[in-house]
C-alpha cells in the first residue's frame, strides 16, 4: 500500500509543479507535456523492480481516471493546452494498463516505458527546437528528421544498455532485435497520429521482445 501511495504522490507532484510552472509562463504549452511525459515514464518503468504487477493495474486505472476527470473539469491544463488534436495522456496510462495486465519480464516493461519517455519525448522536444528546417507530413501531422534520429539514437541507447548490463536476462533481445527495433519502432512513431504512439510503441515492443 505505501509503494502505491508513494507512486502515486510522485506523479501528482510532478502534474502540480509542471502545472505551477506553465501557468507562470516558465514552460511553453507543448514543453510542459513533454517534460511530465519523460519524468512520468521514466519513473514509471521502474515500477516493476519495487511493487507487483496488480499494484500496478491498480495505478494505472487510477491515473487514467484522474486524466479523464482532468480533461472534462480541465485541471492540469498545462498538459492539456495543446494546439493538435491528441489523445495521448489518455493513452499512456492506457499502455501501462495493458503491459501490467500482460505481466512481461520487468526488463520489457522496463524498456517500453523508457522508450515512451526517453525516445518519443526527448524526440518531440529536439524536433521543436531544430526540427523546423527539416520537417516532414506524415497523415497530416508534422515530423521532423532531427526528432526522428534522435528517436533511433536514443532507442539504440536504450536496448545496447540493457544488452549490456543484464545480458541473459531477456533472452529474446537479440542483437538482431538491437540492430532492426529502433528504426522499425521509429517507423511505428511516425504513422502513429493523435498520440496513439503513446500505446503502440510500447505494445509493438513487447511483442517483438515477449512473443517473437
Amino acid at each position: 500500500m505505501i509503494n502505491i501511495l508513494f507512486s502515486l504522490a510522485a506523479i501528482f507532484i510532478v502534474l502540480v509543479i509542471s502545472e505551477l510552472l506553465w501557468r507562470k509562463h516558465k514552460l511553453s504549452d507543448e514543453l510542459t507535456r513533454k517534460t511530465v511525459h519523460v519524468f512520468v515514464a521514466v519513473f514509471v518503468a521502474f515500477w516493476p523492480f519495487y511493487m507487483s504487477y496488480k499494484q500496478i493495474q491498480l495505478i494505472a486505472v487510477a491515473f487514467l481516471v484522474v486524466i479523464l476527470f482532468s480533461r472534462y473539469l480541465h485541471i492540469f491544463k498545462g498538459i492539456l493546452h495543446v494546439k493538435r488534436k491528441t489523445f495521448g495522456d489518455l493513452f499512456f496510462p492506457l499502455s501501462i494498463l495493458i503491459l501490467a495486465l500482460l505481466e512481461p519480464q520487468n526488463l520489457i516493461f522496463m524498456i517500453a516505458m523508457l522508450h515512451i519517455g526517453l525516445s518519443d519525448g526527448i524526440a518531440a522536444i529536439v524536433g521543436k527546437r531544430i526540427g523546423k528546417k527539416n520537417q516532414y507530413k506524415v497523415f497530416g501531422q508534422i515530423k521532423s528528421v532531427a526528432g526522428t534520429l534522435t528517436f533511433i539514437i536514443i532507442s539504440y541507447l536504450i536496448l545496447l544498455s540493457v544488452k549490456f548490463m543484464k545480458p541473459g536476462e531477456v533472452m529474446s533481445l537479440t542483437w538482431l532485435n538491437v540492430l532492426i527495433l529502433p528504426p522499425i519502432l521509429a517507423f511505428v512513431e511516425n504513422i502513429s497520429t493523435f498520440g496513439a504512439d503513446d500505446l503502440t510503441i510500447p505494445l509493438v515492443l513487447l511483442v517483438v521482445l515477449k512473443w517473437l
